[in-house]
């Protein structure tokens, strides 16, 4: 079943909202993969002490 307000669209504003909508869908994916990815990278066991070293040298600039 079509919409009928597809059918009558111009061609290239359908072109357009497909690529449009394409674009938004990849960045809602990279966030997602790099949501998980700290996750992950939390859950190590260097995670803990990386971050302490990390807090102290940020500390300890002037």
């Amino acid at each position: 079943m079509t919409d009928r307000r597809v059918e009558a669209a111009d061609p290239d504003a359908v072109e357009e909202a497909v690529a449009h909508n394409a674009f938004l869908s990849s960045e809602i994916a990279v966030a997602q993969y790099r949501h998980r990815a700290l996750v992950m990278l939390g859950r190590g066991e260097e995670a803990p002490a990386e971050a302490r070293q990390t807090y102290a040298a940020e500390h300890a600039k002037p």
